[in-house]
């Protein structure tokens, strides 16, 4: 064996060795529960949102999902439609609309 080849492989050792050690140490740590987000993507046109708005506030009301976030990705054709007619209460808690 060369000695090229002994301090490449010195050098994988020493690296593995460093990424057990930060993997031991980053599992041990305590993990935080992330709240109960629920996301919704709904990127139709505004006669299929029409339709679906009413679905939303059922989802709301389930008991499944009454104390989870929910987030609703849309299409930004039906944005305006969304801000004035429906209460982002009763619906979802927060709109990202995308084109």
């Amino acid at each position: 064996m060369t000695l090229d080849k002994v301090i490449v492989k010195a050098h994988n050792l020493f690296r593995y060795l460093i990424y057990l050690i930060l993997d031991l140490i980053i599992s041990q740590q305590k993990q935080t529960k992330s709240p109960n987000t629920l996301l919704l993507i709904k990127l139709d046109s505004i006669g299929d949102y029409i339709l679906f708005r009413n679905f939303l506030s059922f989802i709301r009301k389930n008991h499944k999902f009454s104390n989870h976030r929910i987030t609703l990705i849309g299409n930004i054709i039906w944005k305006d439609l969304s801000e004035t007619f429906d209460n982002e209460s009763e619906t979802s808690e927060k709109l990202i609309d995308i084109n």
